[in-house]
């Protein structure tokens, strides 16, 4: 596979890793937010640090956010490299179908034989 194509692919995969993992940082800071009361009391009684969890959400939720941020700048590389392979690509065809005309009007100017014409076409591959 070409290294665009690779790149792009790779840039998808980390770009909704990294928004699962931050709807995950926001899913636990808003649930400090919406708790029942009975989930609240027994959480007191526990001692639970309400702002620790708050602050572990925003971190996930920002691990998310640069998971998410190497995902996109993944993927405007891999197509940046997409496409200068493309136009590479277009190139090399262009050579061998000039090389193919030059050869077609050779064999019509009979300056090569056909022997020596099917020889030169399965040389350019075609």
């Amino acid at each position: 596979m070409k290294k665009g194509k690779t790149l792009i692919i790779f840039g998808v995969v980390f770009l909704l890793v990294g928004l699962f993992v931050g709807s995950l940082g926001f899913t636990v800071m808003d649930h400090v937010n919406h708790m029942d009361p009975v989930e609240r009391y027994y959480n007191d009684l526990l001692h639970v640090d309400y702002n620790k969890t708050v602050d572990t959400g925003m971190r996930i939720a920002i691990v998310g956010l640069t998971i998410t941020t190497i995902g996109v700048v993944l993927i405007l590389v891999g197509w940046v490299n997409f496409k200068k392979e493309r136009r590479k690509s277009v190139k090399m065809f262009r050579s061998v179908d000039e090389a193919t005309n030059i050869l077609r009007t050779r064999y019509a100017k009979g300056e090569i034989t056909k022997e020596q014409f099917e020889q030169m076409q399965k040389d350019l591959g075609k």
